[in-house]
Order: structure tokens, then sequence, then C-alpha cells
């Protein structure tokens, strides 16, 4: 959380200073991090998997990719939000056709996964309400037995994804960090996997306002 992580960067910096493996850049960027006040967070959400597109049953499970960005300034020892959150849509893209069984659905629209609506940041999290549209569809309920397929109409229902705040000290840890969380090679981002390898996957690119 990283309501902690203020009082784990002062740990960390302490190690630091001792480690013998630890190069003088790392130091800087610990002594900057640490005294950074303001941070702006540019954040991209990923989501690609195997997800169902077929509003009844499972019958219909498709490769589908999705996108979600957004920025805003957050005071790290306050834990608050300031000023608004921007947000940005992007389209869905099923690249294949459901294959949960082959020919078992057949889509007549376009699956919408998350049309986020509202995005608020709370101490240490940030909350994502939208909806998520299924489409039309000819479905055979008992594939591959029987083939005889039943019109499913298209339906929008409410989505909701939400994420901690991963303070920007994530940075250095390199090896260190969760198995849900990767540090990019030149130390200027870290991605974070929420919800398993077909939830969101967001990267973090940090940047100090003050």
């Amino acid at each position: 959380m990283i309501r902690l992580a203020s009082v784990l960067l002062t740990v960390v910096l302490l190690g630091a200073a001792t480690a013998s493996a630890q190069t003088v850049e790392d130091l800087q960027a610990m002594t900057k991090w640490a005294g950074a006040k303001l941070v702006h967070f540019h954040i991209e959400g990923l989501h690609q998997g195997d997800t169902g597109v077929v509003e009844r049953g499972t019958y219909g499970n498709a490769d589908v990719t999705d996108h979600l960005t957004m920025d805003f300034d957050y005071w790290l020892m306050e834990n608050k939000v300031e000023g608004a959150v921007k947000f940005q849509n992007a389209k869905s893209v099923t690249k294949t056709g459901p294959h949960s069984e082959a020919g078992c659905a057949i889509l007549k629209g376009e699956y919408e996964h998350l049309d986020a609506r509202e995005v608020t940041v709370e101490p240490g999290q940030v909350k994502i309400k939208g909806t998520r549209t299924f489409p039309a569809a000819d479905v055979a309920f008992h594939c591959p037995d029987d083939m005889t397929r039943t019109a499913v109409a298209t339906k929008q229902v409410p989505a909701e994804e939400e994420f901690v705040i991963q303070h920007p000290v994530t940075l250095l840890m390199g090896g260190s960090t969760s198995s849900d969380i990767k540090v990019a090679p030149d130390k200027k981002s870290y991605t974070m996997q929420v919800g398993g390898p077909n939830g969101w996957a967001w990267t973090f690119t940090p940047t100090i306002v003050k």
C-alpha cells in the first residue's frame, strides 16, 4: 500500500547506503524519490486474454484486448489526489472469433470489455466504474452434439476495476519486487498485474512535480 511506502522507503534508503553493490546512480535515484512530495502518475491499463464475450453461458470465449489510460497528480505523504483525474478509453478488439468450442457461438456485434465512465482516486487506490457490452449472438447451447442455435440479445452490464497505487520507489526494487510487479529495464516504469493472466496489467510511469 502506498500509505506504508513512505516508511518502507526510509528503511530501503538506509540499507542501500551500505550495500556494496548499490551504484551511485541508484543512490541518487533513491534520494530523489525520498524527497518527492507531489508526483504525476501516467498509468496505462492493458487487458489481454481469454475472455467470455457472450452474455449467456460459457460458449463464447475469445482473445480480447482492451486499453485504458489515466493521468493524475498525487500527494505521496497525504495519500490524496490533486485536481482532476483524466482518463481515456480505447475500443476493445476481439482478435479471434469465439473459441471455447468451434462454431458454438456466432457474434452479431462487437464486444466492449470496459467502457470507463468514472475514475476516482482514493487514499492508496484507484477505482474505475463503467460498463461492459455483450453483443447479440447465435449460440448452440448443446454444442457440439446439437448445433441448433438460439438468439441471444445484446446486453450491457456494470463493470468495475480497482488497483493499488504503487509508490515510485518500486522503480528501484528490480528483482526484489513481487511476482505480480515488473520493473522496466530502464527503470522508468513498472507494471502490476491484477486479476491473474487474463486480468488487467497497469503500467505506472511516475514523474516528480515537486
